[in-house]
């Protein structure tokens, strides 16, 4: 039987959005960085538009068509080291178009554990 004290919850930070009309051809921070070290991050690109997601601001990291997300769960069969994988506190997340969005935004959503 587990004890609630021992238990760790998961909780959101506040949702990461950026309009269409604030993305660009060049790297642009969306929100703020990682308040948390995230076990789970959620990049959704709800434009009519593929988009590309940093970790720096200058390399691309990902390719997200429109319409499509992409699901980073870092606990996800790691068993007793689950507590180690995270994305780092601090980290910070930009986009930039592949051809300019007309419509829609991107949204992160991220996900911490805490005791």
């Amino acid at each position: 039987m587990a004890s609630s004290s021992l238990s760790v919850r998961i909780l959101p930070e506040p949702l990461r959005s950026l309009a269409f009309g604030s993305i660009t051809s060049g790297y642009v921070a969306i929100g703020d960085p990682l308040a948390h070290p995230s076990r789970i991050v959620h990049f959704q690109n709800a434009t009519d538009e593929a988009i590309y997601l940093s970790w720096d601001g200058i390399n691309d990291h990902f390719y997200i068509l429109s319409g499509s997300f992409i699901l980073l769960d870092c606990g996800t069969n790691r068993g007793s080291v689950a507590s180690e994988m995270a994305v780092s506190q601090g980290t910070q997340f930009y986009i930039k178009y592949a051809s300019a969005p007309s419509l829609g935004g991107v949204y992160i959503s991220t996900l911490y554990g805490k005791e």
